[in-house]
């Protein structure tokens, strides 16, 4: 039977919508439109005030907590426009002169944490809310080769004391604060392995025990936003082993010079911890210092207090990395020392000022001098080694340093 038929309605017509079910659409439909008419209004809106707060917010130079320049407006040119490579600058100006930032960065470390992320570019988020940078796969070859210029140099010059102190990280330290099935294999085989590796001629003594004592004592013994070693725990290396090689203790001063350091891990990692470190500095209050440094510069403390409040106040320890430093003292001693080094011994280096006439002070990966220069004014009573994992695993400044020395 015809459709039409069984609805009672002639074949060929259709059915017009009744009067109130047209209302009730139109009623809709202008709903839907002022809705979205609304949204639309108050999306341009937000896009007017963001602007607005974009152009009104000064530039910034530098970012503390990510410790990079931060881009500038490009050069604005007919020529410049026209091409790719000015927008892209453009757009990375509005990145890094976003309004708020850094509340944006730190909400997405918020989110990422909240999300399971426990790795960022080689560091940890640790259990107890420290970073702990990782160690990278180390080559062999290069520990042979740095362990065997060590051998050459120390049996090539004279010394009363040959020492090296290898400071083991926060991995090897607190493995209880590394996320679920991350383990510090890579540095304790490391470690190990350099440590045997070195002559016997070499007084190397084992740290993580030390350590461990000041970490047991309540002190932290790395910082939570950064790789080095705190005052504390340096302090508490030096007078466990000063008795091993003839080094002098004298009274020092502690005091608190900062509670607002961020380290380098911060912007390493992108994760942004809810506790500020705080920085100690020991002062010898019975020996005063001279220090020459390269750029022609002469300190009387190895401190400087130029760095707070600055974005990186780690350089509070000795300032910038030097390939020399000079140091004469106004200890009661004719020895004189020679220390090859990276960054983790300058918050040490204060301690020695008490044991030596003089000390030398060399980081290889900025000095380009032969060793045998370091000679010609005379011998060293003692040389020093002290250095992280980190540093020794995968740069080759010492090696080098040491084996163009030794094929003179």
């Amino acid at each position: 039977m015809d459709e039409s038929l069984q609805n009672n309605q002639p074949a060929g017509t259709s059915v017009s919508p009744a009067p109130h079910s047209r209302a009730l659409q139109n009623q809709e439909w202008s709903r839907n439109y002022h809705s979205a008419a609304v949204y639309g209004y108050l999306f341009v809106l937000l896009l007017i005030a963001a602007a607005l707060w974009h152009v009104l917010t000064p530039d910034r130079g530098y970012s503390a907590l990510e410790k990079r320049t931060l881009t500038a407006f490009p050069q604005l040119s007919l020529q410049n426009v026209a091409s790719a490579e000015w927008m892209q600058k453009v757009e990375k100006y509005a990145s890094d002169q976003f309004p708020a930032r850094d509340a944006m960065m730190q909400l997405k470390s918020d989110i990422s944490l909240r999300l399971g992320e426990t790795e960022s570019n080689g560091v940890y988020y640790g259990r107890d809310g420290s970073l702990i940078q990782a160690l990278d796969p180390w080559e062999p070859e290069l520990l042979d080769k740095t362990t065997d210029a060590i051998a050459v140099f120390t049996e090539r010059y004279t010394f009363r004391n040959r020492i090296f102190l290898l400071v083991p990280s926060a991995m090897v330290l607190s493995p209880e604060n590394l996320p679920l099935f991350v383990d510090n294999q890579a540095e304790t085989s490391y470690i190990e392995s350099f440590r045997a590796k070195l002559p016997d001629t070499l007084q190397a003594p084992d740290l993580l025990p030390i350590l461990n004592e000041t970490k047991q004592s309540g002190e932290r013994v790395f910082y939570r936003t950064d790789h080095h070693w705190t005052t504390n725990a340096a302090y508490h290396v030096f007078t466990s082993v000063a008795s091993s090689f003839e080094w002098k203790e004298s009274q020092m001063d502690f005091s608190v010079v900062s509670n607002r350091f961020l380290g380098a891990l911060v912007s390493k990692s992108g994760y942004i911890p809810a506790v500020s470190d705080s920085i100690l500095a020991g002062y010898d209050s019975e020996n005063s210092v001279r220090i020459s440094r390269t750029n022609g510069e002469v300190w009387s403390s190895f401190y400087n207090p130029e760095a707070l409040g600055t974005s990186d106040e780690y350089l509070f320890f000795l300032g910038d990395n030097e390939p020399m430093l000079t140091i004469s003292t106004t200890a009661d001693s004719d020895d004189t020392l020679l220390v090859f080094k990276d960054s983790y011994a300058n918050c040490f280096l204060p301690f020695l000022a008490a044991s030596y006439k003089r000390i030398v002070v060399i980081d290889p990966r900025y000095y380009s001098e032969p060793v045998s220069s370091l000679f010609i004014t005379g011998s060293y009573t003692d040389v020093l080694f002290l250095y992280s994992p980190h540093t020794l695993a995968h740069n080759e400044a010492l090696s080098i340093l040491l084996t163009d020395e030794a094929e003179q």
